[in-house]
């Protein structure tokens, strides 16, 4: 236990700076994108990524025995009416394959879970670049001490995904790869402060790669989780933290865009929080309603094109109704720049607000198999107008468990 502790506040010591030989360059390749499609992306790739913080939700597990294994799969068709994410639509019809597996050992004194997930999806439109790739992979292991709960864990996304890079809305639509790579390795403790508080400290960092080597960047981050239950069916977790954002290639732009005389390294760094409330009913034990909300301050050490704040919020349901299993779930996020203009003479500051609205339906069918259906709307809104775009999603899966 005191090792454990001694390595936690290690990191904490170097948390203050990365050691240099840690970024090592990558070789350069095509340019792949522009601003709105990488955070489009980025933000709908949150839904992923936040039911990875509770994988065991609608699983329907209260009580887990010594080992536990699960794996689903499902295949469908789907449409969307603006696949490429422009603002002149260009719609497609596609194909979608997608699984999970989950495993959970309980030992005397430790546990370990394993969490994989894949998503592919091929699209019927004439284009070199149709098909689109999302995979996940979430491992912890627990070691029980007499007051402490201390573990690592590690969380890698792969997304291969398509965005349109004409250079107008008036030019033939062109597809193109946008390719992320982020792997994380996480530190933590944890101890229950009373019957209805625990602490969660957590030390992580996190290299992400992209197809463009400027974009490539580690991200050590610092956080505190507070977990308090005011109700057997009421909990909120608040969490505080702090980030750095090392950059490997990418030099600090002024607010035109234009490359810092300096030629300094970009540095992003700040503080964020969030917030999270959740319901369970105990008459409704189908029935659970999940809030998040939440803001990130990030500030360029020497320049001005990326200093921002980033608003974020969702809210999420589960119920079943007539033995069909709903999930609606509706999130929203806005970017304010402090200094980033729109364009070289349109001197306001640039602002871009993303949001979407997911609506899902299952019904279980014999031999372990189910029927889902599903809709999504989302829109990215912006200050740049070519950047602006809307999309609705339908999709229909038979999908089958063990």
């Amino acid at each position: 236990m005191s090792r454990l502790i001694s390595t936690f506040l290690l990191l904490l010591v170097l948390f203050g700076g990365i050691p240099g030989f840690l970024f090592s360059n990558t070789s350069e390749s095509q340019e792949t994108g522009n601003t709105s499609s990488l955070e489009s992306l980025e933000a709908q790739n949150e839904d992923i990524l936040n039911w990875a913080d509770d994988p065991l939700e609608g699983l329907g597990l209260e009580d887990l025995s010594s080992f536990y294994w699960s794996a689903s799969v499902a295949a469908g068709i789907g449409h969307s009416d603006n696949f490429l994410k422009r603002e002149a639509p260009t719609s497609s019809s596609f194909y979608k394959l997608e699984g999970d597996i989950f495993l959970n050992l309980l030992l005397e004194k430790s546990s370990l879970m394993v969490l994989a997930y894949f998503e592919g999806l091929k699209y019927d439109f004439d284009t070199d670049i149709d098909s689109e790739t999302l995979a996940f992979l979430h491992a912890s292991w627990s070691k029980f001490g007499t007051t402490w709960l201390y573990g690592v864990e590690l969380d890698a996304f792969y997304g291969d995904q398509i965005y349109d890079a004409s250079l107008s809305s008036n030019a033939q639509p062109e597809g193109a790869r946008l390719l992320q790579f982020r792997p994380a390795l996480s530190v933590f403790l944890e101890r229950d402060i009373g019957k209805k508080d625990s602490l969660r400290l957590v030390t992580d960092l996190e290299r992400t790669l992209y197809e463009r080597s400027e974009d490539d960047y580690w991200r050590p981050r610092l956080r505190a989780e507070w977990s308090r239950a005011w109700h057997p069916s009421v909990k909120m977790v608040t969490t505080v933290g702090y980030f750095q954002e090392h950059y490997d290639e990418e030099i600090s732009q002024d607010r035109r865009g234009l490359d810092m005389p300096s030629d300094e390294l970009l540095l992003l760094r700040g503080p964020y929080f969030e917030e999270e409330l959740s319901w369970s009913p105990p008459k409704l034990k189908k029935v659970r309603i999940i809030g998040r909300m939440g803001a990130t301050f990030e500030m360029d050490a020497y320049g001005e094109y990326d200093d921002a704040v980033r608003l974020w919020g969702s809210l999420g349901t589960r119920f079943n109704l007539f033995q069909v299993d709903m999930n609606i779930t509706g999130r929203w996020q806005t970017t304010r720049y402090s200094y980033r203009q729109v364009d070289f003479f349109d001197t306001r500051p640039q602002e871009q607000i993303y949001s979407s609205l997911k609506i899902e339906a299952q019904r279980s069918l014999p031999m372990g198999l189910s029927l889902r259906l599903g809709v999504e709307w989302s829109d990215f809104n912006s200050r740049i107008s070519s950047e602006q775009f809307s999309e609705r999603r339908v999709e229909a899966l038979i999908n089958w468990s063990y």
